[in-house]
């Protein structure tokens, strides 16, 4: 995960030139507006757990984990073998 490295302050633009190998297809069952929003929510997550990474082996607790961006740091934490807890 990451920003587009063409985009270091932000655009309003409606286009951006980009690498080819930077993007991925969307499935045919995710419209646009999920394929758009799913990044911003994945990143906060990562951003959020980023301070503590490594997480393998390490227990961390998400507030709120059944919410828009804690069901994803759950899963980020997962994916790096962190013990997950939420409330």
């Amino acid at each position: 995960m990451g920003s587009l490295q063409c985009v270091t302050s932000g655009t309003y633009a409606e286009y951006c030139s980009v690498k080819e190998e930077m993007l991925c297809p969307i499935p045919q069952n995710v419209t646009y507006q999920q394929a758009a929003a799913l990044p911003v929510c994945s990143l906060t997550a990562w951003q959020a757990l980023q301070p503590d990474m490594p997480l393998a082996g390490k227990r961390v607790f998400v507030h709120g984990g059944s919410g828009g961006i804690g069901h994803l740091a759950i899963q980020v934490g997962w994916s790096l073998v962190a013990c997950m807890y939420s409330r």
